[in-house]
């Protein structure tokens, strides 16, 4: 059990207080500009700055051993985030899109099956992001995002050029041997032939990106 002196107490009050009307004051200092992702300028900044700040204390007081408590007092170390610590939560991530994209993933209780074009892509990425916010704190990213769609664009070309053959009456898997230079829209007007065809399906692909 932990005993706190009334000297002890009225510091630690003092402290908050101060602390507090930093927050309120909107003061420019480390402790406002603590994080680069929290705004404590405006009031949901404001609300969050208090919980933290509020936490920290708490983080100090009941969960740390004393002995970290006085390295961090004597400058020997800092604890990052150290309001998140009762979450006991991961910070900053890197999302593996492309493995999730390829084999899927569990978003709390629901499993979501792999991606199969480009719509399905996109969106398994929002929920990755969603999801990994829930359950951690901190910065997320998806490093080499169009990269990673890039094979679910190829999905959804196949998908139009099969509609097209399927419309047509006709089998274009041929087209698949040559490479699409960009996919861009462009007008139908000045092609004919197969190019016209082509760039239908690679209208059609844009279209649903």
């Amino acid at each position: 059990m932990i005993f706190f002196s009334e000297n002890l107490f009225l510091e630690r009050q003092a402290r908050i207080k101060e602390t507090f009307f930093s927050i309120i004051n909107a003061q420019k200092n480390d402790l406002t500009r603590e994080c680069a992702n929290l705004n404590a300028d405006t009031p949901a900044g404001m609300m969050m700055k208090f919980s933290s700040e509020t936490t920290k204390n708490f983080v100090s007081d009941y969960l740390l051993f004393h002995e970290v408590i006085d390295a961090m007092e004597k400058g020997y170390i800092h604890i990052h985030d150290q309001d998140y610590y009762p979450t006991k939560s991961l910070t900053c991530v890197h999302h593996p899109l492309d493995k999730m994209l390829k084999k899927g993933f569990k978003a709390g209780y629901a499993p979501l099956r792999p991606a199969t074009d480009i719509e399905s892509a996109t969106l398994l990425a929002c929920i990755s992001l969603e999801t990994a916010q829930n359950e951690m704190h901190g910065g997320q990213a998806i490093p080499a995002f169009d990269f990673y769609m890039a094979p679910y664009l190829k999905l959804t070309f196949i998908q139009e050029l099969n509609k097209c053959g399927q419309y047509d009456n006709k089998n274009y898997a041929f087209l698949l041997d040559t490479p699409v230079a960009e996919y861009q829209i462009k007008d139908l007007d000045e092609l004919s032939g197969i190019e016209r065809t082509r760039q239908h399906i690679c209208n059609q692909t844009v279209i649903r990106v």
